[in-house]
């Protein structure tokens, strides 16, 4: 056992600092090998002053229709043939006599 402590010692002693040293030294020249990306350059730009005028916030009116020609322009109320009958455009009122679903005929209507 005395041999193998005296082996560790020398161990230590010797080969570990050595290989420790050639490990740093390696590592650290790996790190000086990659480049450094330069350094940006600072360029001062004098800016123009630049003034936008606003004459007018409301759109201008959209241009006016050309009027093209057309031959008789008929009015929508008017009928397109005039001895057709007239077209209702509301429903007649319901008739009288007839009862609503949901009313109550348990009792007679009053007359």
């Amino acid at each position: 056992m005395n041999e193998q402590f005296n082996w560790l010692v020398w161990w230590r002693q010797h080969w570990f600092p050595a290989l420790l040293a050639l490990f740093s030294v390696g590592f650290h020249g790996l790190l000086l090998a990659v480049p450094l990306p330069p350094e940006p350059e600072i360029v001062e730009v004098e800016a123009e002053e630049e003034t936008i005028e606003i004459t007018s916030l409301v759109a201008p009116p959209p241009p006016a229709p050309s009027p093209s020609p057309s031959p008789e322009v008929v009015p929508p109320s008017a009928p397109a043939d005039p001895t057709a009958p007239p077209q209702l455009t509301t429903a007649p009122p319901p008739p009288s006599n007839l009862v609503p679903a949901n009313a109550d005929t348990s009792q007679p209507p009053d007359p």
